[in-house]
């Protein structure tokens, strides 16, 4: 595992593992009051994959982001890049875990150290890199490594969140068919008392879900469902109503947050939360980032001709079948076969392409 520096961050054109080759063109302009007036053209831009598999370059890009919150390391993330094997969903896991117990283990040392900042860093990433190992198993879903990683992860997030200056509340909100997990973060937890903004005062809260490829625990270190999927078997489902009541429920028994500035947030497919305030109403705004306004359409754009029109002849049996067979062939990119995987679970193929 002794790699060195240099092939992580070769100089040359044709690496995956260069960021980013742009030319900037600033001016500004000098003669003007403090701020100047600064325009900025970005003339050329082009992003090297961090993988020669596109998908495994997307997701890392997402880990590697991370580390701007405390979620991971750029240099630990760059590492577990350079080892992955494309193309192999066993190779990811395999380096993903590897780093992950690693990370783990200096949490552990120290926390018996006494050095509660460094303990609390190492175990929020390896909670990431727990998550991370889990991301490309869920084509059989009793795959036991799936419920061991989650798991590890939650563990290493309880143990890190603990370690704030101000730990989160951990709830369990009883839905009409399932329960709620959910984490309340105070705000200003790291200011003193006199300089907190909200001290003293009832404070805006945003609530925070995110969609078909993320948890709970990603969202602290960027802007549920997993969880819910794994331990109470419950699939992704249109009616987030459901689950947004009960949260909005409990941040309105709150002593500190101020029932006329709450708002809803979703990332991704969580732009569901804009259907949620259909029937809550009790938000004062709702936020959807990056949402996907129509997964039938991320897939037929994917899918061969031969299959759309396989899709469109409501042949479901067939369909379905043709569905299950794909990512069994190692010619497939991951680009398409994870989307199928990860659905498993949530319904038929047929069921899934039709959202």
């Amino acid at each position: 595992m002794g790699l060195s520096l240099q092939r992580y961050f070769s100089t040359s054109a044709s690496t995956p593992l260069n960021l980013y080759s742009e030319q900037w063109t600033i001016i500004i302009h000098e003669t003007e009051a403090y701020p100047p007036n600064v325009t900025i053209s970005n003339t050329i831009t082009s992003m090297f994959q961090l993988s020669n598999d596109t998908e495994f370059s997307f997701i890392l890009s997402e880990y590697l982001s991370l580390a701007n919150e405390g979620g991971g390391s750029t240099g630990e993330t760059i590492w577990v890049t350079a080892v992955i094997e494309p193309n192999n969903p066993e190779s990811w896991y395999k380096e993903f875990t590897f780093l992950a117990d690693k990370i783990y283990d200096q949490a552990v040392a120290g926390e018996e150290n006494k050095a509660w900042v460094a303990a609390c860093s190492a175990y929020f990433r390896s909670s990431s890199y727990y998550r991370g190992a889990d991301f490309f198993l869920h084509g059989n879903q009793s795959d036991p490594r799936i419920d061991i990683l989650w798991q590890k992860q939650n563990a290493s997030f309880t143990m890190a969140v603990n370690l704030l200056p101000k730990p989160p509340t951990s709830v369990e909100l009883k839905a009409t068919n399932f329960t709620v997990p959910a984490y309340f973060y105070p705000a200003d937890a790291q200011l003193p008392a006199r300089k907190r903004v909200g001290y003293g005062k009832k404070v805006p809260s945003d609530i925070a879900g995110t969609g078909y490829d993320g948890s709970q625990e990603a969202l602290y270190h960027s802007c549920l469902q997993a969880t819910v999927r794994r331990q109470q078997n419950l699939g992704f489902m249109p009616e987030w109503w459901e689950a947004v009541t009960p949260v909005v429920d409990y941040v309105r028994s709150r002593h500190d947050v101020d029932l006329d500035r709450i708002a809803l947030i979703g990332m991704s497919f969580g732009l569901l939360t804009s259907l949620a305030v259909t029937r809550e109403h009790r938000l004062a705004a709702v936020v959807a980032i990056d949402g996907m306004l129509k997964l039938q359409h991320s897939f037929l754009e994917r899918f061969p001709q031969a299959l759309t029109k396989l899709f469109l002849s409501g042949n479901i049996t067939a369909f379905d079948d043709e569905i299950y067979s794909l990512p069994k062939n190692p010619d497939i990119p991951t680009a398409f076969s994870w989307p199928i995987n990860q659905g498993r679970g949530h319904g038929t193929p047929k069921a899934l392409s039709s959202g």
